[in-house]
C-alpha cells in the first residue's frame, strides 16, 4: 500500500480497559462487526483515533513523507 493511502486509511483500535474496539467511519464491514459483536466485542464509533506523520526512505536514499489528512494544520517532513 502506497505510503499516503496507509497514512488516511480508517482505523481502529482494541482497547484492553475499558474492554472496547474504537472504530473509525467506514473501518470495519458491518458482516464483520456483527460477527465480533457475537463474540462479545463491544465497539465505541470515534471521529479519529490518531494522527499519523510519516516519513519513508526511499530506495535511493530521498524521503517521501505523508501527513494524516485528519489534522489539517500539520504535515510530515524530512531533511
Amino acid at each position: 500500500m502506497p505510503l499516503d493511502q496507509a497514512v488516511s486509511s480508517p482505523r481502529f483500535h482494541h482497547q484492553w480497559l475499558p474492554d472496547r474496539i474504537m472504530i473509525e467511519k467506514e473501518t470495519l464491514d458491518t458482516n464483520t462487526i456483527l460477527a465480533l459483536k457475537a463474540m462479545g466485542h463491544n465497539f465505541h464509533r470515534v471521529t479519529s483515533i490518531a494522527k499519523v506523520k510519516a516519513i519513508h526512505v526511499l530506495p535511493d536514499g530521498k524521503l517521501h513523507g505523508a501527513a494524516d489528512p485528519r489534522n489539517t494544520d500539520d504535515d510530515a517532513k524530512g531533511y
